[in-house]
């Protein structure tokens, strides 16, 4: 590494939010998909497949919301 400090330091910090938003990211996936996918699995997603998968994931949940509140309009 080059440059000045502030700079690799600003990276770094970048890199660790990254990483920690990377495993949160897993480790949602491994709880909602109920044993269907292992950490070890789970790790060996490339960036996308756990972009695309995390979408899914709170795409469903988003719908589920969405119904059980019509539900409950419906009910009153």
């Amino acid at each position: 590494l080059s440059g000045d400090g502030g700079a690799i330091t600003k990276m770094l910090k970048d890199m660790e939010r990254d990483r920690e938003r990377i495993e949160r990211d897993i480790a949602n996936i491994v709880y909602y998909m109920n044993g269907g996918l292992n950490f070890r699995d789970a790790y060996t997603i490339d960036q996308a497949q756990l972009t695309r998968l995390s979408q899914v994931i709170s795409d469903h949940y988003e719908r589920q919301n969405e119904a059980i509140k019509q539900a409950s309009t419906k009910s009153r």
